[in-house]
């Protein structure tokens, strides 16, 4: 299947989820009419319970494609499944599943070439728990600041120059 396949799948897994939510929400009400009654509850718990997936995914879906694609593409599938952020290893899992190929056999080298490669990608957002989310999904978050050069810092007002002032020089130009 094609991306905007895959992405029309996802947004008719979104409408469903909206859908599965409204009947969720119906049941309970009649639930409540039922406990005003003081009749016991129509439905149990595990009916009231949405099923949380973020749909099929093909095992050769993310084979040969670019990794911050494909990452973005498992975050979108969890935003229209109701989910948001993952952390590194949610995200692995699914990378694994869909067929993503790491240069590396080590799943631990792999889940840091992945965390390194969300972290540096400015589409991505880390959130305080150590999860990942697309940056969009948070207009409101701070910025990191860009690391200051330790000249900058120390004030001398010369961005990252160095300048050294030595006693009885004159400044050049200077013919007193």
């Amino acid at each position: 299947m094609s991306e905007e396949g895959d992405r029309l799948i996802a947004k008719a897994q979104a409408k469903l989820k909206g859908l599965e939510t409204e009947v969720i929400k119906t049941k309970e009400f009649i639930n409540q009419i039922r406990a005003f009654d003081e009749l016991p509850p129509l439905y149990s718990d595990l009916a009231l319970k949405p099923e949380v997936s973020i749909g099929a995914i093909r095992s050769d879906q993310f084979y040969g494609r670019p990794l911050a694609t494909v990452v973005r593409e498992i975050l979108e599938m969890r935003k229209a499944s109701g989910l948001t952020a993952a952390s590194v290893a949610e995200i692995y899992s699914k990378l694994v599943e869909g067929g993503y190929q790491f240069e590396t056999s080590n799943e631990e080298n792999a889940k840091r070439v992945l965390r390194i490669s969300l972290t540096k990608n400015p589409a991505f957002h880390k959130i305080p728990n150590g999860d990942y989310g697309l940056k969009e999904w948070y207009p409101n978050a701070k910025q990191p600041q860009p690391k200051k050069d330790k000249q900058t810092e120390n004030g001398n007002g010369h961005d990252g120059e160095v300048v050294v002032e030595l006693p009885g020089l004159d400044e050049p130009g200077d013919d007193s």
